[in-house]
Parts: structure tokens; sequence; C-alpha cells
């Protein structure tokens, strides 16, 4: 119903810190039925600039399914929701040469990442292309656990405005 995130047009992929206080405190608001934390950034790859989503295995739906190219969008997400896996923009497997079901690399802050091609995604609006990986997977390919937004689920019956003043 919400998202907590920078202020600006940053596509959620400028990380900020909050307390486990202050999420906790989220967390046991009465206007609050459930919070998520999301991660993101951008990837250079060696041609082009990437949207990197990180979304949490427990989420509905980690990758859009109107978003889905190339592969079955239910084993996507049964995939996604374990270690080991992404979705790529069909431009950049293309370009990789990767199939689904293929193994692939990315480079990060830790080293090379390897992973599985679950499917393959539109841009998701993002001209040079898109990654999704679960955030398990991106603690582990960039060493943080920096939330670059906060998904929140307002409590039954409360309003956009009450959701955001608690």
């Amino acid at each position: 119903d919400l998202w907590i995130t920078t202020v600006g047009e940053s596509l959620t992929t400028d990380p900020f810190r909050l307390t486990p206080r202050e999420l906790d405190r989220l967390r046991r608001a009465p206007e609050v039925a459930g919070i998520r934390s999301y991660r993101g950034g951008m990837l250079d790859l060696p041609d082009r600039r990437v949207w990197l989503v990180a979304r949490p295995p427990a989420d509905r739906e980690i990758v859009p399914s109107t978003q889905v190219v190339r592969g079955d969008r239910r084993a996507a997400e049964r995939r996604l929701r374990t270690r080991g896996w992404a979705t790529l923009s069909q431009t950049i497997a293309t370009d990789m040469g990767v199939e689904v079901g293929e193994r692939f690399s990315l480079p990060t802050p830790t080293g090379n990442l390897q992973l599985r091609l679950a499917a393959t995604t539109t841009n998701l609006g993002w001209g040079s292309g898109a990654v999704v990986v679960n955030t398990r997977d991106y603690r582990r390919g960039w060493g943080t656990s920096a939330v670059s937004a906060v998904e929140v689920d307002l409590s039954r019956g409360v309003t956009t405005a009450a959701g955001l003043r608690a």
C-alpha cells in the first residue's frame, strides 16, 4: 500500500538505514498489517548499466508475472524463492547467450555471483534492462543488507492518509 524510500526519483536504488527499533515500531503500529524490506541498486555490466531488483523470498510476487517473456512464470517464482536463481531482461540474456535454466554469473562487490536463469523478462521499464534476485542472493553478492525501500501493507480499513501519518 505504501513505500518508504529516499526522497526523489531513485527507483528505490539508494540505500538508507532503518534501525531494528524503527522497523519494530513500524511493524507494531496498529495501522500496519505487514512490512517487507526491499533492496536494489544499479549494476554495471560490460556494456550497460542495469537496474538490480532484490525482493524478499516471502513476497507475494518477486517478479511481476506480466513482465515474464520466456519461461514458466510459476516455476520462475518458485525458483526465485530459493538460492541461486535470477531473472534477466530478454536483451541481457540474449547478449550473454544464456537460456532459461542455464548458469551465468554477475559481477558483484564480493566477486562473481553464480546464478541460474529462472526466466527472462521485459526491461521492467529501465531501458538497458533489469536483473531480479531475491534478497538472500543480494546479501551474498553485495555483502550488505542495507534497505532501499520498505513495502508497507496497511491494516484493513486504514486509509492511505492514515497510513502515512502512522
